[in-house]
């Protein structure tokens, strides 16, 4: 019977250990109270400095605009072409009605690139 509960508690254990590592690795943004909306964004072709080198490639520029109370937004940046598919993204902590401008620039792609459209996306995100 001793062993049995012994059992139990390390079972316990190990659940809760589980849960606080889930939470430790989303970095919070699941308990987040910021809500993220796009206000603005572009995704055009350009030139840019990558390692110090003039490259071609495709701008994604964006607002995001916090409209909720102070708390990490996880923004996401996907481009997909002829060429293939990137994803950029980050976390940021905003405060409460924060608007901020990003930037993200993706080179993979060729000058020679077609079928150009970039997704935005934000968690956690305003209805």
């Amino acid at each position: 019977m001793m062993k049995n509960i012994e059992w139990k508690l390390k079972n316990t254990y190990s659940l809760l250990a589980i849960i606080v590592l889930v939470f430790v690795i989303t970095g919070c943004e699941l308990t987040s109270r910021a809500k993220g909306k796009v206000t603005d964004y572009k995704c055009s072709p350009t030139a840019g400095f990558v390692n110090g080198e003039m490259d071609y490639g495709v701008e994604v520029k964006l607002k995001i605009k916090n409209i909720g109370e102070e708390g990490i937004i996880k923004i996401s940046s996907e481009l997909s072409t002829s060429e293939g598919t990137w994803k950029r993204s980050q976390k940021l902590t905003f405060k409460a009605g924060e608007e901020k401008s990003l930037s993200y620039f993706f080179s993979e792609p060729t000058v020679n690139v077609t079928n150009v459209q970039c997704k935005i996306k934000v968690f956690p995100e305003s209805n």
